[in-house]
């Protein structure tokens, strides 16, 4: 039986607004017990805030079928030994590093992580770089520079990264899409083989290269930011293209 992994913004939802056949196709993998996941690059909430930013567009997803490369990343240290990091990055994703026994703070660590938050200001990004220079590892939740906000693009986790990188001459070790480190965490909720996993997405660079490099079938919608042209001018091809969840449905469930 094939299991889902969903990615979010431009898949199930586009803005603050539902994307036409995303509950229907959420519908139907709950009523035949198809396992499935919320697979998002984005650190920023934990998986309830996940599941509730998703509940108030009408789009139901359980906190326990979300993972989020914050969620990843934070494991990532705790099995590479970290016990202290310094957090460039939003209150959930701290918790996500507490909730496993790292304590965050702003001395005395081995590693700083950084994540997309609003909060973000140069006394931030000062300590972070003392730190990296007093020999801290950095690690970075995604490799994001920009994701879409409405008709134009805001900075995201990879640009933060880059000023942290800029100023220390250090390199951030990415996690997120398209690198394949959420794959054993995907596997692990899901309680699924590899060979049966597909991953659905909006956009080539990311939700389909991730799926690539992690060898499982990968299934590009086009109600995204993605069009066929730009398929065709791409290296980077999807298994499937389909133009909505709905064709999807038909035509592997």
């Amino acid at each position: 039986m094939p299991c889902f992994c969903i990615d979010l913004d431009g898949t199930l939802y586009k803005g603050s607004q539902p994307i036409k056949h995303a509950t229907e196709f959420l519908d139907t993998l709950r009523t035949r017990n198809i396992k499935h996941i919320a697979l998002t690059n984005c650190p920023e909430r934990s998986a309830k805030g996940v599941s509730d930013r998703l509940k108030a567009m009408g789009i139901t997803v359980a906190p326990e079928n979300v993972l989020s490369a914050g969620m990843t990343a934070a494991s990532m240290l705790k099995d590479k030994g970290i016990n202290a990091v310094y957090v460039l990055g939003s209150d959930a994703l701290k918790r996500e590093c507490t909730s496993r026994g790292i304590e965050v703070r702003d001395h005395d660590v081995q590693a700083v992580l950084v994540g997309y938050y609003t909060d973000f200001c140069y006394d931030h990004l000062k300590t972070a770089c003392m730190l990296a220079l007093e020999g801290a590892e950095l690690f970075c939740t995604n490799p994001d520079n920009t994701i879409p906000q409405g008709n134009t693009f805001i900075p995201h986790s990879g640009a933060i990264a880059a000023a942290l990188e800029c100023a220390t001459g250090k390199r951030c070790v990415y996690i997120g899409k398209p690198g394949t480190h959420m794959l054993k965490d995907a596997i692990e909720i899901m309680s699924c083989n590899k060979e049966d996993i597909y991953m659905v997405g909006d956009r080539l660079d990311t939700d389909i290269m991730f799926g690539i490099n992690c060898g499982v079938k990968t299934c590009l919608v086009l109600t995204g930011t993605t069009t066929r042209q730009m398929v065709d001018n791409s290296d980077i091809k999807p298994d499937y293209i389909f133009e909505d969840l709905a064709e999807l449905s038909r035509t592997l469930l």
